[in-house]
């Protein structure tokens, strides 16, 4: 069977399971596939992503336009470069080496995602007792779901065969 094969088969298969479960709206699906990104960062990543991108932020409101000097320049294209490298290289290897265990939590994850967005949109104030507590669970559950997600990934990349690269 070949590649193309074996992926019209996954694809099938997940239509017909209706991975994204029932009447979801784009909005509601595009909530849950975000959260299942975000579960593949670490702390430390994504305190340093959300760094630079504020740092990029600054420098280009301090410029007072779309000219950067010399030397802006190389720290907001330094900035860039690192934070491509963690939202595609990093998390994006991660997120692909993880597709089986998405489809085995995918039908868990979405409506406890679903149900967190509605916990964390009120303030902390208006949370019944009922309502705190069952955040807390969801947390939790999330918090050894990211674990399970971050060993998942680790143990995929420990499994790569290491390409040779010819020096030109």
């Amino acid at each position: 069977m070949t590649k193309v094969e074996k992926l019209g088969e996954r694809v099938n298969e997940l239509a017909g399971r209706s991975i994204d479960g029932p009447a979801l709206t784009t909005e509601e699906a595009n909530m849950v596939r975000s959260f299942w990104r975000q579960l593949h960062w670490t702390t430390e990543e994504a305190e340093e992503y959300s760094s630079g991108k504020k740092r990029m932020d600054e420098i280009h409101v301090a410029a007072g336009g779309p000219y950067l000097g010399s030397e802006e320049n190389r720290e907001y294209m330094r900035l860039s470069k690192r934070s491509t490298e963690l939202q595609h290289d990093i998390i994006g290897k991660r997120v692909i080496a993880t597709v089986a265990m998405r489809d085995r939590v995918w039908l868990e994850l979405v409506p406890r995602a679903l149900r967190y967005w509605k916990l964390v949109d009120k303030p902390r104030e208006q949370l019944t007792n009922a309502e705190a507590e069952e955040l807390e669970g969801l947390l939790e559950w999330f918090s050894k779901l990211q674990a399970e997600v971050l060993e998942a990934a680790e143990k995929a990349k420990s499994l790569e065969k290491p390409t040779c690269r010819k020096e030109r």
